[in-house]
This record gives C-alpha cells, structure tokens and sequence, in this order.
C-alpha cells in the first residue's frame, strides 16, 4: 500500500505463519462465505488491477493506498464454485513454479554442502595422502578476494523504476529473486564472460547468472575471477560461501575484497565443478521452466479474470 510496489500482492498460505509485515503492507482477510480467498489474491494480481493501483496516488511523493480506498475495491465476484476453478487452475501453474523453487534450492544446498565437506571441512577426494603445511593442504592458499577478481565491462545499468513485468532481456539486481524485472532493449546486455556472479552491495545476495541480462542499477557488484583457473562454479561457491556481518544499508563489498579465503588446487576446483555440473544444469532446466510457467499464467490470468476465458 505504499512506495513504488504499491499494488503488488502476496498470498500468505497456513505454512507460512508466524510471520510479521510492516507499515507498508495491508492485510487482507477473505470473508470465505462471500469469496474464495485465491480468487480474491488473483483478482489483485491481475495487470488491470495492479494499473488501477499504481495510478490511485496521483501526484503523492510517496505513492500510497490507505486502509479506507483498500476496502472500496470492486470485485466482479461469479458463483463461488467459478471462483474456486478459476482460482485452482491458476494455483495450478504457482504450484508447478513453486515446486521447481524447491527443487532448485535442494539442488544448490547439494552442491554447496558438498563445497562445504571438501573445501572447509578438508575431507576431499584423496584427502588421506595430502601434507598439512601450517594448517592447510599442502599447495593450497590463503588469498584475499580483492587479488582473485577480473574487470568486467559494463555497458550501462537499469534503474528499478524502468523494470517492466516482461520483455526481452531480463534485469538482475541485488534482490532476493533471480530476476528483478525486464526492458525491451538488449543495448545493456552483457554477454560475454558468461557465467557472472552477482553481488548485492547491500543484501549480500549472492547470484550465479549463466544467461544474458542487464544489471540493476542499486548495489549490483558483478564478479569473475581473474584466472582462468578458478572455475566459475567453484568461484559461486566461494563466495556465496563467506559469510559477512550484517552492516545494514553499508556498502559491503569491500567487506567482501578484504576477506580472506582458502584457494586449493586447480585440480581440485576441476574435480568440483565436474562433481555439481549436473545440479547446475538442472537448475538452469528448472529456472527456464518457471519462466515459461509464469509467462503461460500471466497471459492466462486476465483472461480468466474479466471471462474472455471460461471454467
């Protein structure tokens, strides 16, 4: 109900509780005698719907919802029992996408588990035969971040306020989600050098991207290492692997070149990006996926929605 999201909508199911919001969320409770609760969420996220929402601020600095025009919003409602099969048949596609997310995160904590076991708790292939020299392997490194990172050359950066739902070239930022938006120009496509690690300056999100896009403006650090040796799997898990303390709204990536990390053999790092390339692939299939399932609901939606489309 306020900043440049207002309009935008979640659905909080019985899983996700206990959870909290903030000043700038309303809560939106169904009366399920009246309407079907998916329905309603989806009736919210219908592109008409987010347009009338963005456009109900006029000229506010702060674009704003209140309380009062919140429940003055008019719903269409058909019979309850169209209401729950427009509503499932949408679900459908969210369930598919949401099972994917999970599929994907099991796939990442495999990997980096496994990054874990060889890499910090030293129990790596051959492990037995290898010499400790003042506390590590033998012909391995204690190097700072900052002396492993190569340059990458920047075409531009997209603001936030110029994202859009679709489009051809896709926006990463320092945002939890892989993908913060879309523009329609491919002028900022970065390309070459595939796959890049994004770092959020002031999230600390870490981000594997193997397909092209355009970074965001705020706080996007975009990192490859210097040497072809390192290989890039092995750098993701690197530095997704340091854990930085918490300096708020700070600038943490200098933080992040300071830190010091151990660097094994090339051989080794080989071995490890061989070991997880399947999970890495899948991960790419799955992401895909997700994105043709929610472009497939999107088109879907309004349709549903205003009837176009019947259940």
């Amino acid at each position: 109900i306020a900043g440049a999201n207002v309009g935008k909508c979640g659905f909080v199911k019985e899983s996700d509780l206990p959870a909290n919001t903030n000043q700038a969320v309303g809560i939106v409770r169904v009366n399920q005698k009246q309407a079907w609760p998916r329905f309603v969420y989806y009736h919210f996220k219908n592109p008409a719907t987010f347009a009338i929402s963005q456009n109900m601020s006029g000229q506010a600095a702060q674009p704003n919802i209140n309380l009062t025009v919140l429940k003055g919003f008019k719903l269409q409602l058909p019979d309850y029992d169209v209401q729950k099969k427009i509503a499932e048949k949408l679900t459908a596609y969210d369930d598919l996408i949401e099972n994917n997310r999970r599929r994907i995160q099991l796939l990442e904590e495999s990997a980096r588990l496994l990054y874990r076991e060889w890499f910090v708790q030293l129990r790596f292939p051959g492990h037995e035969h290898v010499k400790i020299v003042d506390g590590v392997p033998e012909g391995w490194a204690h190097l700072t971040v900052g002396t492993l990172l190569g340059k990458i050359k920047r075409k531009g950066k997209v603001k936030k306020d110029d994202y859009k739902a679709d489009g051809v070239l896709a926006c990463v930022d320092q945002s939890k989600e892989i993908i913060g938006g879309y523009i329609d120009s491919t002028e900022l496509a970065i390309v070459d050098e595939l796959p890049i690690l994004v770092f959020g300056d002031h999230t600390r999100v870490v981000k594997y991207i193997d397909f092209p896009f355009a970074p965001g403006a705020d706080g996007t650090q975009l990192l490859i290492p210097k040497s072809n040796e390192i290989p890039r799997v092995f750098f993701y898990f690197l530095i997704a692997g340091i854990n930085l303390a918490n300096a708020f709204y700070a600038r943490h990536f200098k933080f992040l070149k300071a830190t010091e990390v151990l660097v094994p053999k090339k051989e080794l790092m080989r071995l490890f990006e061989d070991s997880v390339s399947t999970n890495m692939n899948q991960i790419s299939l799955l992401r895909e996926q997700n994105k043709k399932l929610s472009k497939a609901r999107d088109i879907l939606l309004p349709r549903l929605m205003n009837g176009t489309l019947t259940v």
